[in-house]
C-alpha cells in the first residue's frame, strides 16, 4: 500500500469525539426527518455518518481548512463538506473514489480512504472531470456512479485554493464598526 497516493492522518482522541458527535447528530438529524438515503445504501447509518464526519475532519486537517462541522448543509450550493470542498470517503484502501449523479459538476471533490483513528486523504477531482463514461459503473445493485482510478486523482498539492461563501464579501455590505473599548483610560 505504500504506493498508494495521498497524505496518511490519525485523528485523536479529542478529534474523534467530536467528529463522532456531529456524525451522530447527523444520522439523528436524518431519523426524525424520515430521510431516507438517497443512493439505496442499507447499511449502518450510524457508522456511515461518523466515519464520514471523521473523514472530513481528518481531510480539513491535512489540506489546513477549518472544518466548521456542518449539519444539514449537504448539496447546498454555497456549502462544502470542508469550507467549499465536498469529501468522498472510502472505507477501503484499494476502492476507487465515488461520484454520484447528483455530485456537483463545478465542486471540487476530495477522495478519503480509510476508517478512524486513520485516514489517507488521496487527492481530488472536479465533479465534471470524473463522469467519464468509461468510469460509470454499477455495484451492489445500487445505482449507477463513477468509479474513479485513485491514479486519475489529482495530487493534493494541486489543491485549488477557494474561499468558502462566507468569507466572500457581499456587494454593499459594510463589515460592523468594532465596538468602542471599554477599558478605561490610565491617564
Amino acid at each position: 500500500m505504500d504506493d498508494l497516493p495521498g497524505r496518511w492522518i490519525k485523528l485523536k482522541f479529542s478529534e474523534m469525539v467530536i467528529g463522532a458527535i456531529i456524525g451522530c447528530l447527523r444520522h439523528i438529524e436524518a431519523l426524525c426527518t424520515g430521510r431516507e438515503d438517497n443512493h439505496e445504501f442499507e447499511g449502518d447509518g450510524w457508522g456511515v455518518h461518523i466515519e464520514g464526519a471523521l473523514a472530513e475532519m481528518a481531510t480539513a486537517k491535512v489540506i489546513d481548512h477549518y472544518w466548521d462541522a456542518p449539519l444539514n448543509t449537504f448539496k447546498d450550493p454555497h456549502f462544502g463538506d470542508v469550507g467549499p470542498y465536498e469529501v468522498r470517503r472510502r472505507s477501503r484502501q484499494d476502492y476507487d473514489a465515488l461520484i454520484r449523479k447528483d455530485d456537483a459538476d463545478d465542486k471540487v471533490h476530495i477522495a478519503v480512504f480509510g476508517c478512524a483513528p486513520w485516514f489517507r486523504v488521496a487527492g481530488w477531482i472536479w465533479g465534471h472531470e470524473a463522469k467519464q463514461p468509461e468510469w460509470l459503473q454499477t455495484h451492489g445493485g445500487r445505482k449507477p456512479a463513477w468509479f474513479v482510478p485513485q491514479a486519475e486523482l489529482h495530487d493534493l498539492d494541486l489543491l485549488p485554493v477557494m474561499r468558502p461563501h462566507w468569507l466572500v464579501p457581499k456587494e454593499g455590505i459594510e463589515p460592523p464598526t468594532p465596538a468602542p473599548s471599554t477599558q478605561r483610560s490610565t491617564d
